[in-house]
């Protein structure tokens, strides 16, 4: 079980069918267990997807990547490859036992000296390749923050970002600026490698999959320019320095193929087919899902389904307009936006949860029903307030028994939320 606090959330039967459908999403998208099943390796033939590489064709492999799925990619990896791996660096949040990839521990979600240090430790790694060298890149969420070396200084691109992220900004348009702040993203760690072969292994955790957003894309020719990132940040009244153009000379990915491995149509597939084995009828309302956290919020307490025994589904990553100082990230405001709207229903559970279990704080999300509203006025406390200075995280803990607590599961395909409708029986 990958929810902590499961018996003690589980207070009902509602409750208690979402939380089985989320722990069977973060089972799904287990990133070892997912790199295991993918990479295959006959003789000297690798496998992954529909790329096939020769590796008699390669006197040096070197493994490198970042994200917060990093170190179990890495640990797949080197089951299948063992010595023939010569040397790796990964920058992960998890720590993982590694005998020939050296696993540095980053920071998230803001990047550090540490995470700045990795970065240039795979850029030197890659220097020196050539055309019998293959480099095999592991990429999923988090890894913009880190593998971020940033062209200006750290404190610099800290403030940009952070301005980013408070702003409402969506993901697409702060990897945009990410692309041109940071020197490995936006293309940068293939054109670095080059001539070396690339092959770039990737889980999503961006809404729509497109490869040259998910952690920036290190490895993917950049469509965006220089210019584009500068409209973004006018727009959102952030400045800037040291953003530079991403490369955009074509022939250096010619070698590099880049392979998605997992997004979250994992997760929603298996919520889907737990909530069969649980003899419920699930609806899956998007994939896609972006938007302010609050707007999501209302939006899935209008589309809640009505006949006992349904249960609605969704995927994607919304956005919070941050005007607080508070703690807590864009699933815990979700579910506390929705107290009120459940508040006159009956027999009705709905969660939102980040499958990388870190929703701006140790929370992995929270989950509401039509009694938490009752609660909160018990223990005295404003939902109101909270949301209004983005005091989500400490609402939440001083409820008690609506937190979902996973710790980080090594694992990040963005946001899952679930509406579940009883009355259901007690399993």
């Amino acid at each position: 079980m990958h929810i902590k606090n499961f018996r003690e959330l589980a207070t009902t039967p509602e409750r208690t069918a979402a939380l089985k459908m989320l722990d069977a999403a973060i089972d799904a998208c287990n990133a070892e267990q997912i790199l295991d099943d993918k990479i295959i390796v006959e003789g000297n033939t690798l496998r992954v997807g529909d790329e096939t590489v020769n590796l008699n064709f390669f006197e040096k492999i070197i493994v490198v990547g970042a994200g917060k799925a990093a170190g179990m990619m890495a640990a797949a990896v080197e089951s299948k490859l063992g010595k023939r791996i010569n040397d790796g660096v990964v920058i992960g949040v998890t720590p993982k036992s590694l005998k020939r990839i050296n696993l540095i521990k980053g920071t998230h979600p803001l990047p550090s000296a540490t995470n700045q240090r990795g970065a240039k430790a795979i850029a030197k790694l890659i220097a020196n390749g050539g055309t019998n060298t293959l480099v095999i890149c592991l990429i999923s969420g988090g890894g913009s923050v880190l593998m971020a070396d940033p062209h200006a200084s750290q404190s610099s691109a800290q403030k940009t970002v952070q301005a980013l992220l408070k702003s409402g900004a969506n993901i697409q348009e702060i990897n945009t600026v990410r692309k041109h702040l940071y020197a490995l993203a936006g293309g940068n760690l293939a054109a670095k490698a080059y001539p070396s072969r690339v092959l770039s292994l990737i889980l999503s955790d961006v809404v729509g999959d497109d490869p040259s957003f998910v952690a920036s894309g290190p490895t993917v020719f950049d469509e965006t320019t220089v210019g584009q990132a500068k409209r973004i940040l006018k727009k959102y009244h952030v400045a800037a320095a040291g953003l530079r153009e991403t490369p955009k000379e074509q022939h250096r990915f010619n070698r590099a193929n880049n392979v998605m491995l997992l997004t979250n149509k994992n997760a929603v597939d298996a919520m889907v087919d737990t909530a069969k084995e649980l003899g419920l009828e699930a609806t899956v309302l998007d994939t896609h899902i972006q938007g302010e956290a609050r707007e999501v919020s209302a939006m899935l307490v209008a589309k809640a389904p009505q006949e006992a025994g349904s249960v609605l589904i969704a995927a994607g990553e919304t956005t919070v307009k941050v005007t607080g100082k508070g703690k807590g990230g864009r699933n815990q405001e979700l579910a506390a936006a929705a107290m009120a709207a459940l508040s006159t229903q009956k027999n009705i559970a709905l969660a939102s949860m980040g499958t990388d279990g870190i929703d701006h704080s140790d929370a992995a999300g929270a989950i509401v029903d039509e009694k938490s509203l009752d609660a909160v006025h018990k223990k005295k406390l404003d939902v109101g307030k909270a949301l209004e200075d983005n005091d989500t995280f400490t609402f939440f803990k001083k409820l008690g028994k609506h937190q979902i607590m996973t710790g980080p599961t090594g694992t990040n395909v963005a946001d899952v939320m679930i509406v579940v409708r009883g009355p259901l029986k007690r399993r």
